[in-house]
């Protein structure tokens, strides 16, 4: 057994809502394929596409925090570097994780611990981030936090979660961290797929080769699927208020089915905002988007929102989709109509959907 096992090892951070799960998803699909061409992506836990687990290496194990599923089970932290230590057959070691960047906090010194376990694996450890503009990401940011939650996330919430992390990873690692900017329209064929493995690990092998997973990804709900499951949040609030604005469990499932029934959001224009949102959004992000600048050299070259107005920001501080987003009112009656109608609609789910009162033209 060599002292160094890999050329280099790719640790994928983030961010959250830039094809993560997409990447996660296709790379552990096609694990033996990418091994027969000398990249290992380790595939040891059933039902695990990301390497979560190794989260726990920031956290002391009894911490309370780490009893979410989303970082498995204790020991699986080890049983992920357990693999790369014994894995001799490949060039490439490729590690995926956003949990790595958003709990990356004040476990600085942990996560430089993992970085020096890495190195003394592979002749050359490099971290890779691709890092989404506040604007285009904004639609997503907010699907998201409405699939677990009742209100909007502030308008630059995770571009600026993402930042501050990003810059404490830089400052471990220097110029071993690659920060990338998603962009579909950039991307060949539109998939992230294409740069991740020709740009972020370098490597020879098209997405075209790859068979597609047979997980979905982490898609995101349409203006309309958005305003439904704010509004039976909502009501559902004002009947038993505890935890608010977190979902209740039947919530979450009710908003989870809907996405994956017909409010998918194909790219962020399918939930278009509305006039002068894009412009606040941007003012609510001078400072981070100099401190991109400075730190990494990155510009995306949006115009300037000028100072925040605060008056004029009011909708975003509303915290409602109907004050953020163009809301299709015919779409959403059949939206609600196609889930009603689904042959797995939970009764309860067919119920909150009569219940809500559709937006006016």
């Amino acid at each position: 057994m060599t002292a160094k096992h890999f050329e280099q090892i790719i640790v994928h951070v983030g961010q959250h809502k830039t094809g993560t799960t997409h990447i996660q998803t296709t790379m552990n699909a096609n694990s033996d394929y990418l091994l027969s061409r000398g990249v290992y992506y380790p595939s040891v836990i059933e039902g695990v596409t990301g390497h979560h687990g190794l989260v726990r290496q920031f956290y002391d194990p009894s911490d309370k925090a780490l009893e979410k599923a989303f970082f498995g089970s204790p020991g699986d932290d080890e049983l992920i570097l357990s693999a790369l230590e014994t894995q001799t057959d490949a060039r490439i070691a490729v590690l995926s994780s956003e949990g790595l960047l958003t709990n990356l906090g004040a476990n600085i010194e942990r996560m430089r611990a993992l970085d020096e376990r890495l190195c003394r694996l592979a002749k050359s450890v490099r971290y890779v981030a691709y890092l989404r503009d506040p604007v285009s990401g904004f639609p997503s940011a907010c699907s998201q936090a409405l699939i677990r939650s009742a209100i909007l996330p502030r308008s630059n919430w995770a571009f600026k979660l993402s930042l501050s992390p990003l810059i404490k990873l830089h400052g471990l690692v220097g110029d071993r961290l690659d920060v990338r900017v998603y962009d579909r329209t950039a991307f060949p064929g539109g998939d992230v797929m294409e740069d991740f493995l020709a740009g972020a690990i370098g490597v020879d092998i098209r997405a075209a080769d790859l068979a597609a997973s047979a997980s979905n990804s982490n898609v995101s709900l349409s203006a309309e699927g958005m305003y439904l499951v704010q509004s039976i949040a909502f009501a559902r609030q004002l009947t038993d208020p505890r935890n608010f604005p977190v979902h209740h469990a039947d919530t979450l499932q009710w908003a989870q089915f809907l996405r994956r029934v017909g409010s998918r959001q194909n790219d962020h224009r399918s939930a278009r905002m509305k006039p002068g949102i894009a412009e606040l959004i941007v003012s609510a992000s001078v400072d981070e988007m100099n401190e991109l600048r400075k730190t990494f050299g990155m510009d995306f070259g949006l115009p300037s929102g000028g100072s925040l107005d605060r008056e004029k920001s009011r909708p975003l501080y509303y915290q409602l989709v109907r004050n953020v987003f163009v809301v299709d009112p015919d779409r959403t009656v059949a939206l609600a109509e196609t889930v009603r109608n689904h042959p797995k609609c939970p009764d309860a789910l067919r119920d909150a959907l009569a219940r809500v009162t559709m937006p006016a033209e």
